[in-house]
């Protein structure tokens, strides 16, 4: 059911990109403002596309499965429907952008590069390079959809610790908690589309805000946890389907 190209680079030499290019970018996001905000931040572009343009040549493809998933019209549009929700009420998508735009315009060429540089390198880092890694390792397991979609979407949570540098430890790791949820969602897209563009393109739209540049403020804990256990338990329920379906797909093949 995985693309057979994947097969052609092994899981060892993904996973160890994966760490060199996480590397090489926290590099480029510490030393690449000293170009200024917005010089600095294009050239942060620059390298995230390098970069995206190195994993998906080690790759091979954006297309994680050899046969699509079927299309469920029921699990389709309902999991639209949520993931507007989602991103209108709980990400605030449109005021953020909408503040993006009301900025100076050196602010707003800023953030909009920085946006689209965090939304290009980490869906390929983490939703192509590794999420693909991890599919290839469990591709005999009957679980294999759900193993490495929780499997990158915890690494993709886990990879915001290295924001302890610049904000408080309370707000990173609720950072981490909802950037794995999160994660589950960009799974799905990438499970349901075949394809990494749609996922580039949201997380892109979700980084699109006046702040993006800015250390998150803590948040009360229980307000945390009471809007996203709700969307991970939708989330793992969604990816259960999908892995049956991968599963019903393979078999008849």
């Amino acid at each position: 059911m995985l693309n057979h190209r994947l097969f052609e680079t092994s899981v060892l030499k993904k996973i160890t990109l994966f760490f060199i290019c996480y590397i090489l970018y926290l590099c480029a996001t510490a030393y690449t403002p000293l170009l200024g905000d917005v010089l600095g931040k294009f050239t942060l572009v620059i390298i995230a596309i390098l970069l995206s343009f190195l994993m998906y040549r080690t790759v091979k493809t954006n297309q994680l499965l050899e046969i699509p998933i079927r299309k469920t019209p029921i699990l389709s549009i309902s999991f639209s429907i949520i993931l507007m929700i989602i991103l209108l009420t709980v990400i605030n998508i449109v005021p953020n952008i909408q503040g993006v735009f009301k900025q100076s315009l050196p602010t707003m060429i800023a953030s909009i590069l920085m946006a689209f540089s965090a939304g290009l390198f980490e869906e390929m880092l983490v939703r192509l390079l590794l999420m693909d890694g991890l599919a290839q390792l469990f591709y005999k397991s009957r679980y294999m959809v759900l193993y490495a979609s929780v499997g990158s979407s915890l690494l993709f949570g886990l990879l915001h610790l290295s924001n302890l540098t610049f904000q408080s430890a309370s707000a990173t790791f609720q950072q981490v908690f909802y950037a794995t949820v999160l994660g589950i969602l960009f799974s799905i897209i990438r499970l349901r589309s075949n394809n990494i563009i749609w996922c580039i393109i949201i997380h892109t739209l979700i980084d699109l805000q006046p702040t993006i540049n800015e250390a998150n403020p803590s948040s009360p804990w229980s307000t945390i946890l009471l809007v996203f256990i709700p969307i991970f338990i939708i989330g793992l329920c969604y990816l259960l389907a999908l892995n049956t379906l991968t599963q019903s797909a393979s078999n008849k093949h």
